[in-house]
């Protein structure tokens, strides 16, 4: 009951920094573009930290591309 009742007041429409799976379910649930756009800022962040790590691991031709290309694309995503 209570679970149920905390998804009934639990909604999409604050404002603030959202963990990545209550953005997505909100995108599908409200139709919220902006919520899609959000998460998608939140993944490209997230890829591009990975693949630095993987450079740090692995320091190759390839992964400084790899970074160049995740962090160029992620800092465009994102403006």
């Amino acid at each position: 009951f209570l679970m149920s009742a905390f998804i009934i007041v639990h909604r999409c429409d604050r404002v603030g920094h959202q963990p990545l799976p209550h953005k997505r379910r909100c995108a599908l649930e409200e139709h919220d573009v902006n919520q899609l756009a959000n998460a998608g800022k939140y993944v490209s962040a997230m890829v591009a930290a990975a693949v630095r790590l993987q450079y740090k691991a692995t320091p190759t031709p390839f992964w400084v591309w790899m970074v160049l290309i995740t962090s160029t694309g992620t800092t465009v995503y994102q403006l």
